[in-house]
């Protein structure tokens, strides 16, 4: 445990259950009118209402829909609301929404979810010459991601750690949302060396190719909206998966050759990358991933990409876009379009 950890500890055990620990209540908020946007939260028994949104959250928008203190303490407890247009995840864009709020990261957790990866991080700042310190969660469910930020005096921080994540830890919205994801998703449905599918956000333009005996694969492409049309591909985000018959490749590294050779031809600048182990479920006897830095026409990118290994496949995913400093949103979508598309896979293997 580092310094920080030390001087601002994150409790994450026990989680919260169906009912509230002792000195807590459960707390219904069904404002604004949206009832989407109602939610459940367990709070210290001694909390009161301080103040209660009023505006629901717009397409890529962040509203406070409550806030509560607890007087004595003073513990500042918030729920806020954001709106997603594209899927992407929680545990992301908390950690961009605290950088460019200056917040110093002292800790964090980042837990996968079917709704994506939910972020939890401990934070502190200076707010007129005094240190705060706080604990925020971020989920979502479909396109609502729900905050909860808690806030209290640095000084004052251990002795509240386990009441802010009681709080951040408990929320659940009251009313579900028809399907996991931010947006749409399209099916892609491909048939050597066996039938097989995935589903990727429907921002994304899908193109099937021609399958071969050894297998078939597709690509597919977002722009980020704020370029000119001559600097589409540059800066966006662009996804490739195969899958390929075990014949087709004898090492993880000659399988990700495959699509490596391929952004070679297409002018993407690359060193022989690292493959890293990476845990996979399963129904695959082993997995790599790898991350690593890629120029294309003088422009730097980041390329990620994922090998499987499965009984009788290989299975390719990668994705080659910006880097997180250069355009944060389409390295957002990015990173996460290639971890839907390997979640949704489903092979038929009725040889």
């Amino acid at each position: 445990m580092n310094r920080g950890e030390q001087a601002l500890p994150q409790p994450t055990t026990p989680v919260p259950g169906d009912e509230p620990p002792g000195g807590f209540v459960r707390v219904e908020h069904r404002a604004p009118s949206e009832p989407y946007w109602h939610f459940s939260i367990y709070l210290p028994a001694d909390a009161v209402s301080a103040e209660v949104g009023t505006s629901l959250p717009d397409f890529g928008q962040t509203e406070s829909l409550a806030r509560f203190q607890v007087p004595d303490v003073p513990l500042d407890i918030e729920v806020l609301g954001h709106w997603l247009e594209y899927e992407i995840d929680p545990a992301d864009w908390l950690d961009g929404e605290l950088e460019d709020l200056g917040h110093r990261v002292v800790s964090r957790m980042r837990t996968p979810t079917n709704n994506g990866v939910a972020g939890d991080v401990v934070a502190e700042w200076d707010h007129e010459d005094e240190t705060y310190a706080g604990r925020f969660m971020a989920a979502k469910w479909g396109p609502r991601l729900f905050v909860v930020a808690t806030r209290t005096r640095a000084s004052s921080y251990a002795a509240h750690a386990t009441s802010c994540f009681i709080a951040a830890a408990s929320l659940r919205p009251l009313v579900s949302w028809p399907n996991r994801f931010a947006e749409g998703v399209t099916l892609v449905e491909m048939s050597q060396p066996f039938d097989w599918s995935v589903a990727i956000p429907s921002s994304w333009d899908v193109v099937e190719h021609d399958p071969t005996e050894d297998g078939s694969w597709f690509d597919a492409a977002h722009q980020a909206p704020c370029l000119p049309d001559e600097q589409a591909g540059e800066r966006d985000g662009r996804l490739s998966m195969a899958v390929m018959t075990r014949a087709c490749a004898t090492s993880p590294r000659d399988a990700a050759n495959v699509y490596i050779r391929a952004l070679r031809d297409n002018d993407v600048i690359l060193d022989t990358p690292r493959l890293d182990d990476l845990d996979v479920s399963e129904r695959f006897l082993q997995g790599w991933r790898i991350t690593t830095a890629v120029s294309r026409h003088g422009a730097g990118g980041e390329l990620t990409c994922v090998v499987l290994l499965h009984e009788h496949a290989w299975v390719v995913a990668g994705v080659l876009g910006p880097t997180r400093d250069d355009d944060r949103d389409a390295w957002m979508r990015n990173r996460r379009a290639l971890d839907v598309v390997i979640e949704t896979l489903e092979l038929d293997l009725s040889l």
